[in-house]
């Protein structure tokens, strides 16, 4: 199964998001992909709010997600690494040099 990583800041919004409404399209079209998220500051441990609240009005729950950070064992687990802006990956390539042939 091919898997995508989505990273962000605190793993709490925007990956979690990502990685929920990606897992909701390749369930739909019966994709053999699936996608986990992570963080490169985790303080947190679930989804935000507005997060559960948004995704929940298009069908996806994210009540059960728990923030995670971004470590080497995941990066190898991975085929694709997609961060949510510029600045995230950057810090990916200068903390984990191996997660850009994946990036």
């Amino acid at each position: 199964m091919y898997k995508v990583l989505f990273v962000c800041t605190g793993n709490t919004c925007r990956s979690p998001m990502a990685a929920a409404f990606f897992n909701f399209i390749a369930r739909e079209r019966r994709l053999s992909m699936c996608a986990v998220s992570a963080g490169l500051s985790v303080s947190t441990h679930g989804a935000s709010g507005h997060a559960i609240e948004a995704a929940a009005e298009y069908g996806v729950d994210l009540s059960g997600h728990r923030s995670r950070p971004l470590t080497p064992d995941l990066i190898d687990e991975v085929n694709l690494i997609l961060a949510m802006t510029a600045r995230h990956k950057r810090e990916i390539g200068e903390r984990f040099p191996s997660a850009q042939a994946k990036s």
